[in-house]
């Protein structure tokens, strides 16, 4: 029993990281993944739940968003370049100025930015082995 309880906190703890990233400023924003239109995209809403905004339209998969420190720019990944790959992309918080980082076969997964905001840390196989990776 407890094994199983175990499991879910883990479980519900990755689901957390996974769809969700908090702004870090005081004005307080929650970026997370959805479903609601059959797709999964990135949303955008205040932490009293105001103000919904959809930041991502794309028939791929769109996740794992995480803001920068100053809240200007999400970064996040997408299977928007098809096949079993999935890229790393930067959009401004407001939908504006999507961009392309990563550019390699394989998975590039869970994007978090640097303390200060210059770099981008990353998991990626592209060499056939899940190892961690900075960009600038």
């Amino acid at each position: 029993m407890k094994m199983i309880i175990k499991y879910k906190v883990v479980c519900l703890v990755i689901m957390l990281v996974t769809f969700l990233s908090f702004s870090q400023t005081s004005q307080a924003q929650i970026a997370f993944v959805s479903d609601r239109d059959w797709n999964y995209e990135i949303y955008v809403m205040d932490s009293s739940g105001n103000d919904l905004r959809r930041l991502t339209n794309h028939p791929a998969y769109d996740g794992q968003p995480s803001w920068s420190p100053n809240d200007k720019r999400i970064v996040f990944v997408s299977g928007r370049d098809g096949g079993e790959s999935a890229e790393i992309y930067v959009v401004d918080s407001n939908g504006n100025n999507l961009r392309r980082l990563t550019n390699h076969l394989g998975k590039n997964e869970s994007p978090s930015w640097s303390p200060d905001g210059r770099q981008i840390a990353f998991v990626s196989d592209r060499d056939w082995n899940y190892e961690i990776y900075v960009m600038d």
